[in-house]
């Protein structure tokens, strides 16, 4: 009886650490992108921005969980924003293809590289700025999103 237990305890804590390194592996050797795209009107201006975000998922239904997340605390912090689209890809633009190397583009993005295999590698481009504007937007997003994420940020 007591191998039993055994067995059984021993079965379960391996399906656990099973799960959670196969749902979070330190590598996404197949990722599903997560594409959002927010629109912002900003005040006493005719200017409208628009912020695409970028991350690579570990499997649909991590990109299908995170896509929920992502836009619901987005609005708790920009009630004024309207979430254009969120969906999930197994194939970006071309376009988008080169941030997740960090190649340079047309204007200043964010890259985030995760350092632990919970967080995800992501790119933030927000289309509307001067390049002057979206350089100290990007700084300022850095600033603020490396107070909870382990991993490195960098303005491209």
């Amino acid at each position: 009886m007591k191998k039993l237990v055994f067995l059984i305890v021993l079965a379960a804590i391996g399906l656990y650490y099973y799960n959670g390194v196969d749902s979070n592996p330190s590598v996404i050797e197949q990722p599903v992108y997560l594409e959002s795209r927010v629109y912002f009107s900003v005040p006493n201006s005719s200017r409208e921005l628009e912020f695409v975000f970028m991350g690579e998922m570990v499997s649909q239904s991590d990109c299908t969980e995170r896509s929920g997340n992502y836009p619901s605390k987005l609005l708790e912090k920009c009630p004024e924003c309207i979430i254009k689209s969120s969906e999930c890809k197994s194939d970006i633009h071309s376009q988008y293809q080169s941030l997740f190397v960090d190649e340079a583009m047309s204007t200043t993005y964010l890259s985030l590289t995760k350092g632990n295999r919970f967080e995800r590698n992501a790119r933030l481009v927000v289309w509307g700025l001067s390049d002057k504007e979206a350089k100290l937007v990007c700084r300022d997003m850095k600033t603020k999103i490396l107070a909870n994420y382990e991993g490195t940020a960098r303005c491209i």
